[in-house]
């Protein structure tokens, strides 16, 4: 079993990066906009028995400081995504390495770059409609910009957890300003953009802006959100949950063992995607957790002993450059 890990005082567990943790009117403010994304300020602060304004001004500095906020995201099969990939792009000047992850970011179909400590490496999920695309995404975006020496790919056979209410929301402006073509028609793709402005939005303001009745918006966010190609989820970034380390992990598992495996871990609320995939090492899982010693822990006394289970190799993410929130999967 191969550990990386390096550097780990540049981590300061339980601390987000504007040094402000959610207090408890934050953590209800928080809860209540999950429980439904379009509820509105008033009917909040009703519930908490707090002023409007003080419930308006604590989203929008959560907003601000990053810690929280609504983002529409489309599901991943329903616009035509089958594939995604786990791909590590290592590059030909060693000292260039983030320089590198930038101009990969870059590219539309990079829907996640990172960095692990103790690695010369970019790490890299490209998402892709069929294999030729992908094909033509690896070779004619990714492998083409300068600086890259190797790209070594493996693809998710299928993803058994993905979750996305707790994200990382430094690494990138939320996707902003464009949607993909396929989503219903231009009405459908407009509200869809004003909802990436501000995903708390309200229908009304939504149907000024756009010139329609308001129960037409209504009526086309139900149909979306219906038929599982859009979810507005208020999204809280890692580190202000406490949980300051993300972690990856890939295991080789004894492929008759490994539903089994699978099951196990995804009933843990820490465990935030798990995905079958092609490759020697067979299953790849992220974890959120508060320290080191914890995350340790979970890879050494929960996966290593689990049936089926041969090797692993897991580090902790010191970086993340790029997630593209606005996809994900719904059903």
């Amino acid at each position: 079993m191969k550990t990386v890990t390096q550097d780990l005082s540049l981590i300061t567990p339980g601390v987000s990066e504007n040094n402000k943790l959610p207090d408890d009117l934050d953590w209800d403010i928080i809860a209540a906009i999950r429980s439904d994304a379009r509820v509105s300020n008033k009917n909040i602060a009703q519930k908490l028995g707090v002023s409007e304004s003080v419930i308006s001004t604590r989203i929008r500095q959560m907003h601000r400081d990053r810690t929280f906020r609504v983002l529409p995201q489309l599901d991943l099969h329903a616009i035509g995504y089958d594939l995604m990939t786990v791909s590590t792009v290592r590059a030909q000047d060693k000292d260039a390495v983030l320089s590198l992850g930038k101009k990969i970011a870059e590219v539309e179909e990079v829907y996640l770059v990172y960095y692990c400590f103790g690695e010369e490496k970019i790490h890299v999920n490209v998402i892709a409609k069929d294999r030729l695309q992908l094909q033509s995404i690896l070779e004619n975006k990714v492998a083409a910009i300068d600086g890259v020496d190797f790209i070594e790919t493996d693809i998710f056979l299928e993803i058994i957890k993905f979750s996305t209410a707790i994200g990382d929301l430094f690494s990138s402006a939320p996707h902003i300003g464009q949607v993909e073509k396929s989503v219903g028609d231009r009405l459908d793709q407009d509200i869809i953009l004003e909802l990436q402005a501000d995903g708390r939005v309200s229908n009304r303001e939504i149907s000024r802006k756009l010139d329609v009745s308001e129960g037409t918006i209504r009526n086309r966010l139900k149909r979306l959100m219906v038929q599982n190609i859009l979810r507005l989820q208020g999204v809280i970034d890692y580190r202000a949950t406490g949980n300051s380390i993300l972690g990856t992990i890939k295991v080789k598992v004894q492929p008759h063992l490994i539903r089994s495996v699978t099951e196990e871990l995804s009933a843990k609320n820490y465990v935030a995607f798990i995905g079958i995939m092609s490759g020697a090492d067979n299953l790849f899982v992220l974890i959120n957790v508060p320290s080191i010693r914890d995350f340790r822990d979970v890879c050494d006394t929960l996966i290593k002993p689990l049936p089926g289970v041969l090797d692993m190799t897991y580090a902790p993410v010191s970086h993340t450059l790029k997630t593209r929130h606005d996809l994900i999967r719904i059903s």
